[in-house]
Parts: structure tokens; C-alpha cells; sequence
């Protein structure tokens, strides 16, 4: 109730809960909403704390949570996020963590985020930090 109270009404608490909010789906990386992102799939890789908690709630319970928090978007037609390509790929648990370690360091969210403009090679800030 919290979150939902002072987020509404932008209180001084209302923003520092909906800056936490914000950086949490910066770390997810791909679109989110409680009730339909996996939650046993992408809880694996994000941070412990009271959002992460609320989802949880959510997750297992019919409750529906309408929230006003922008995803970050697709910056081109043919463009997917990291961490989707990743789940689609089969991986889980501490490898999808150490994935999602790896994209936040990079500060990438899709794969358009570290190719060149011609998409055919990686860049060389993304070869830096491998």
C-alpha cells in the first residue's frame, strides 16, 4: 500500500520509491509487469529488496498492480532485448545472474546497444570489457 500511496502522490518518500522502482527495471532488462513477467525465472538474477518482495506477493497471489513506469525501448525494428535472448536460450539460475552482471557493466540493454550501426560486428567498447 505504501508503494502504491506515495508513488501516486510524488511525497518526497513516493520518489525515492519510484527511483528504486526505475532501477529495478534497468537491472530486469526487458519489459516488466508483476503480474506477467516469471518470476521464478528472472527473480534468480535480480537484487533481494522490498520490490523484488512486493513481486513475489504479486506473483503468488490474484492481485493486479497498474503502475506508470516506462520500460526501456527498443531502439530499432529488428532489435531484442539481452536478457529475453538470454531466457529464450535456456539459461537460468547463477548463469543468468552472471549474464545479467556482465550486461549491466557493459551498460547495455539490447542487442542493438553494443553492435555497429551496421549491426555485422561488435563494437569495441563491448570486445574492452570481455
Amino acid at each position: 500500500m505504501t508503494h502504491l500511496q506515495e508513488s501516486v502522490i510524488f511525497s518526497q518518500a513516493g520518489q525515492l520509491l519510484r527511483g528504486k522502482v526505475e532501477a529495478f527495471r534497468l537491472e530486469i532488462g526487458i519489459p516488466f509487469t508483476m503480474d506477467t513477467t516469471n518470476f521464478k525465472t528472472c527473480s534468480a538474477y535480480t537484487t533481494e529488496y522490498w520490490y523484488r518482495h512486493l513481486w513475489k506477493f504479486v506473483a503468488n497471489n490474484t492481485i493486479e498492480i497498474i503502475e506508470d513506469f516506462p520500460d526501456v525501448p527498443l531502439l530499432c525494428g529488428g532489435g531484442s532485448y539481452l536478457m529475453m535472448a538470454f531466457i529464450a536460450a535456456g539459461y537460468r539460475g547463477i548463469q543468468l545472474k552472471r549474464l545479467n552482471n556482465m550486461r549491466m557493466a557493459m551498460e547495455v540493454v539490447t542487442v542493438v546497444d553494443f553492435v555497429t550501426l551496421d549491426g555485422r560486428r561488435i563494437t569495441q567498447r563491448a570486445i574492452a570489457l570481455k
